[in-house]
Formats: C-alpha cells, structure tokens, sequence
C-alpha cells in the first residue's frame, strides 16, 4: 500500500509512542509488536465477544519460527473455543515446514486472507519465549508448549550410537557456524567426549542443507556412519529412536522439543538464549567477547 507524503511527515515529527494506534496500524497493519501477558488475554476476550476466529500470519520461514505457535491453534480452540488460521501468506522456508508443523494439526486451517503477525513477547522476567508463553496462556506442566501432531516411528538401531545432525541452513551463518573457531571446537568436545563412540551423521536430502561441520568429522579420524534423511518426517523418526542426540542450535532441536526429545545442543557465542528451550542442555563452545 501506498503511503502519503503527509502521513510519512507525521510518523517522522510525531514521537513514536504518542502516535494513537488506530493510526499507526492503519498503515502498519502487521506490525509485529511486543505483546505481553495483559495484551493477549484482552485480545482474547475480544475475540471470544466477536467472531471466535483468529488467523496467525508468520513472517519468519525456518522451522523453530513455525513451531514456537504450534501449540497455539490447540490452546485456541481447547481454552478460548476460539478457531485457528494460518495465512496463507505467510513465510515458509521449506514446503516440509508448512507439512509437519501446519498440515498435520487437526485444530488450523488455512486461509487465504491477511493475518495477525505476533511478535514474541516481552522477555524481562522470563528463561526463552517458551517459558513466557507457558505464563501467558497460564499452561500446566503437562501441557506441551511445542508440539507436531506427527507420530514418528521407532527404527531399528544400535542404541549405542550418537545421533548428530550438525548440517544447518540459511541462519547457520548469523548463528556463528562457519567460523573456523566454532568449527574446531565441535570436534574438540566430540573427541573429548565421546572418543569411543560412532556419530551417526545425518545428511539431509536438500541442496540447502550445509554440511561443512559433518564433513569435518569425517576428517577427524573420529567414528562415523552416514545416513540419509529424506524429509522433515524422516528427521523427526531419527530423532526419536537415538537415546543420545546431539544436535546444532537449529530448526532440528525445536523439532526434537515438539516429539520430546531432549538432546545436547551445540551453540556459538551467536546463539540467542530466548529461543532455547529446559527440555535440552545448552553447550557454549565460543565464549562471548
């Protein structure tokens, strides 16, 4: 949408929190803005008054940015009776992302029609956006924050073995994995740890995938296998028949949450703690500044 002259002038010589909202979100109306405990529950009791329906539009594609609201469209419906959408335009990195995270959920629906962008919300008091959500909706313990309504399958494997997905996407390079120091202490606490072991290395099947570090142990000398994953499905079995994973902080240990998986983490000094969740243990191996 095009916006006037007049309009930008008063955006500029107005201070930002004085602008009413009806104006500011007349032209602005998916902006994401940091909602706290107070805001949701009176959008809620406003939806309850009106039509019950919600539609959700998601403007980030990976997969940890689709199933940190998995769980929304349950609690909607089963809390609030209040009807879920996914719009349709929302980001999707991957059309897997969309399948396992939104195809499967028998409570969403898709719509073709603009939506509510929820940015994550006020994080002072809170570990990670997980636990903030939990207060939030007021959930119990043995509610699930993040969930697939996939049921992955148990394989046949040597239990002896330790998963390690180290491949990445896109982020990888925000997230601090291609620097060599990062790289060198992956291996570093691999040896030092599991020197014994054989690492099942997983290798998607997707040109995106970047696989610098799972070549790199193959260079160690340490021992490995090779398996092949074929999609999003495919990873979500294997995470669920290794006992003892060990994975990158990415898209892959979210989706190990969802199946309640807990794994080792690997994180750069990069790696944002509000998007960590309790079930894992966070390993630093690059130390901030």
């Amino acid at each position: 949408m095009k916006i006037s002259k007049r309009i930008i002038f008063y955006i500029k010589i107005t201070p930002f929190k004085k602008i009413p909202k009806e104006v500011f979100f007349r032209f602005f109306p998916n902006f994401a803005w940091k909602i706290n405990k107070w805001q949701l529950k009176k959008m809620i009791r406003e939806l309850q008054k009106k039509n019950k329906e919600f539609i959700l539009e998601i403007r980030f594609g990976g997969l940890g940015d689709h199933l940190i609201f998995s769980a929304f469209p349950e609690i909607f419906a089963k809390k609030f009776n209040i009807k879920f959408y996914l719009s349709s335009r929302s980001v999707f990195g991957h059309e897997e992302t969309r399948n396992i995270v939104w195809r499967d959920n028998p409570y969403v629906k898709f719509i073709d029609a603009p939506g509510k962008e929820l940015s994550c919300p006020k994080i002072d008091k809170y570990k990670n956006y997980n636990d903030a959500f939990a207060d939030i909706f007021e959930l119990g313990e043995e509610e699930q924050k993040v969930k697939i309504y996939y049921k992955p399958k148990k394989m046949d494997v040597n239990e002896e073995d330790i998963l390690c997905d180290l491949t990445f996407g896109r982020a990888g390079g925000h997230n601090g994995y291609k620097e060599k120091i990062f790289e060198d202490n992956v291996i570093k606490y691999l040896r030092n740890n599991f020197s014994d072991k054989t690492f099942i290395l997983l290798m998607p099947d997707a040109e995106y995938a970047d696989k610098s570090l799972a070549n790199a142990v193959m260079r160690s000398g340490l021992k490995y296998k090779i398996q092949t994953v074929k999609n999003i499905h495919h990873l979500a079995d294997f995470l669920y028949s290794y006992p003892t994973r060990i994975l990158l902080y990415s898209g892959a240990a979210s989706l190990a949450v969802a199946i309640n998986c807990k794994a080792t983490v690997l994180c750069n000094k990069l790696s944002n703690p509000y998007f960590q969740y309790g079930i894992h243990n966070y390993v630093r191996l690059v130390k901030k500044d």
